[in-house]
This record gives structure tokens, C-alpha cells and sequence, in this order.
């Protein structure tokens, strides 16, 4: 504590530098700039790191499968915001692991890196339970895992994630199962992912098939469909399943699903009815999901499913019909 708790950068050049360069200014005894106290202090001279990339290396060590060899670059630059002042302990650590990096050896990081923000986010593959830095650029967002492949991924849940404890029902679910398992890292979101990623390569089958697993392994008795007073992102996940059995021609499975959750919606949309003035964003919640599977049914051919869910909320609502 107390070194290095979070340092300068002082870009003049605008222009990218070899990391190791960098790292090499910033540890050199007389390499310091003046804060306005007179004080002199260690700092960043850039804010683009041009990193090289050893290509044999990155298939040799199983970074990247021999498929993607074509891809891969001979450097890449991590660009760090402009608004970007100074970098964090952890930022820092990473710029100096990653300045002598020989990619060697793989690097896994989780939330997308967090609060790691030095560029690195454009070069994160998603692999379920983390995203390892890889020598691809794309861009990753909260909706959009980005680079993915989806082989890997189907190998990965059948064959190395074992969710035999998770799929129990003879434990107690509390508020910290439902945080982890429904929120932070939230398993159904991990099977949709890789549902998606199925569906982009155009198999359907296996798509359907990480999707019953879901059903199978976070299991309903233990976590609910709905869960909207927690204020997870749980529900969108469930309405992605719906969707994704849809789009993969699992046409019973989706309008199964969806018919499970809307029971447990309703029954949830009454209760914060009553109770509107403490639960209105809990209720907007409700009808949101709700307005949402009724508009999957019409868009894939079940109007009458989706004519049915709307009267029903109006009726709850006590608002006629015109």
C-alpha cells in the first residue's frame, strides 16, 4: 500500500509505443514528472500500447485453435480512453505482465476484466465462465459476447463444466444462491450464450439441446422463471430461451416455456399491483417481460397465444377492451 496506488499518464505524442518501452520509462529512476506540489513522480507516456504477437506461440499454447492462424496479426494496440487520467494498481500490474508477454501461456479474465480498462476489452474471447485475452479484435458488450467459437464452447459445457451440484433440488436456495447463480454469474445467461453462438453457425439441433440442459440444470423448483424482485437480468435470460427455442424451430419447447413463465409473471405482476406504490419499478419489470413474450408469439405465428397474454394483463388492470 502506498506505492504506485494509482499513476499518471501523460500523453504528448498521441501515437502508438511498444508497450515495453513504456514500461521501461516508467521504471527508470529519472524518467519523473512534476505534480504542481513540486513533487516528482513516476507516469505512463502513452495511452497506445502496440503489443507483438508471437503467432506460433498463440497456437502452440492453445490460445487460439490452428483455424483462427490466418486471423491473427503480427501486433495488436490496446487504446486506452482519452478521458483516461491515470491508471489503477491492477491496470498497471496488467500493462507490466502483459509488456514481456510471449503468449505463452493463456490469460483468463472474468467480467470482461472488470474495472480493467486499458484498451484490453477489444481483444477478449468469450469462453463461458471467462473471457480470455486473445490477438482478435471485436468488440464485447453486456448483450453481445463478440468472438466466440461456438465448437469450443458446445465441447466446453457437455464435456468440461459439470453442473451436477447446481442441478440438485434437495438443497436450500437462499438469497446468495439466487445472487451468484441468477446474478453475477448467471448460469442461464452462460447456456444462452452458447445457444446463440450454436445458432449463428446454423445448428439448430445443438442449440435446442444447450437449452434443455439449461432447463435441466438450473431447475426451476430451485430458481424461479421469475425472480423480478431481485432485480437481476434473470428474466431477460428467460425470454433469450424463449426466443432461441423460436429461432431453432423448437416451436413446443418455446411456447412451453413461455407459458410456464408468464404463470409465474402474473402471479408476481398482482402482488406488486397491490402494492404499486413501493413496487412500481418491480411491476414495469413484469409488464415489460410480459409485453415482450406476447410479441415473440405474434412474431412467430402465435397471435392468438399473444392476444391471450394482453387481454389477461388487461383484465388485470380492469381496463376494457375497445
Amino acid at each position: 500500500y502506498g506505492t504506485n496506488e494509482f499513476v499518471y499518464i501523460y500523453d504528448t505524442r498521441d501515437t502508438a509505443l511498444y508497450l515495453s518501452d513504456v514500461m521501461n520509462i516508467f521504471k527508470h529512476p529519472k524518467a519523473k514528472i512534476p505534480l504542481q506540489s513540486g513533487k516528482q513522480v513516476d507516469y505512463i507516456m502513452s495511452r497506445k500500447f502496440i503489443i507483438p504477437v508471437n503467432k506460433e506461440n498463440v497456437i502452440k499454447y492453445g490460445i487460439l485453435d490452428e483455424k483462427y492462424a490466418d486471423m491473427i496479426p503480427d501486433e495488436i494496440v490496446l487504446t486506452m480512453p482519452k478521458n483516461k487520467d491515470y491508471l489503477t494498481k491492477p491496470e498497471l500490474f496488467m500493462l507490466d505482465l502483459l509488456s514481456n508477454y510471449q503468449w505463452d501461456r493463456p490469460i483468463n479474465l472474468l467480467s470482461m476484466g472488470g474495472d480493467i480498462n486499458i484498451g484490453i476489452k477489444e481483444y477478449l474471447m468469450y469462453e463461458g465462465f471467462s473471457y480470455k485475452f486473445v490477438p482478435i479484435k471485436n468488440k464485447t458488450k453486456s448483450t453481445d459476447i463478440g468472438f466466440a467459437d461456438a465448437e469450443d464452447l458446445y465441447y466446453k459445457m457437455k464435456n468440461v463444466y459439470t453442473w451436477d451440484a447446481l442441478k440438485r433440488k434437495d438443497y436450500f436456495v437462499d438469497y446468495q444462491n439466487f445472487y451468484t447463480f441468477c446474478g453475477v454469474l448467471s448460469q442461464r445467461n452462460l447456456f444462452v450464450n452458447v445457444a446463440k453462438e450454436l445458432l449463428k453457425i446454423g445448428d439448430r439441433e445443438r442449440a435446442v439441446e444447450i437449452l434443455d440442459m439449461c432447463q435441466e440444470c438450473v431447475p426451476v423448483e430451485n430458481y424461479p422463471l421469475d425472480i423480478t424482485y431481485l432485480g437481476f437480468s434473470n428474466e431477460y435470460m428467460v425470454l433469450e430461451m424463449i426466443e432461441n427455442y423460436f429461432m431453432a424451430g423448437a416451436d413446443e419447447k418455446a411456447l412451453d416455456l413461455a407459458k410456464r413463465f408468464v404463470e409465474e409473471l402474473f402471479v408476481s405482476t398482482e402482488f406488486f399491483l397491490m402494492n404499486y406504490d413501493d413496487a412500481k419499478r418491480e411491476f414495469d419489470a413484469c409488464y415489460n417481460c410480459i409485453s415482450y413474450v406476447a410479441e415473440l408469439a405474434d412474431h412467430f405465428g402465435y397471435k392468438d397465444y399473444g392476444d391471450e397474454i394482453r387481454k389477461r394483463f388487461n383484465d388485470l388492470l380492469g381496463v376494457e377492451e375497445e
